[in-house]
């Protein structure tokens, strides 16, 4: 992927996340970490994050 692509990915997206995580005291990155690694299933993030399942929906 061209690195202007990725740059662009990481401004748009990452960056809103990155802030609210430096403003807040959860972490939004962590979980879509967690929820990319766990192929978007909400239950195993939720296991994974030891939090409950309704709380990664409304993160």
């Amino acid at each position: 992927m061209p690195a202007e692509i990725t740059a662009a990915f990481r401004r748009r997206l990452l960056a809103p996340l990155v802030e609210h995580d430096r403003t807040n005291a959860v972490s939004l990155v962590d979980t879509l970490d967690a929820f990319l690694r766990h192929n978007a299933s909400w239950a195993k993030t939720a296991e994974a994050l030891h939090i409950h399942v309704n709380t990664v929906h409304t993160g």
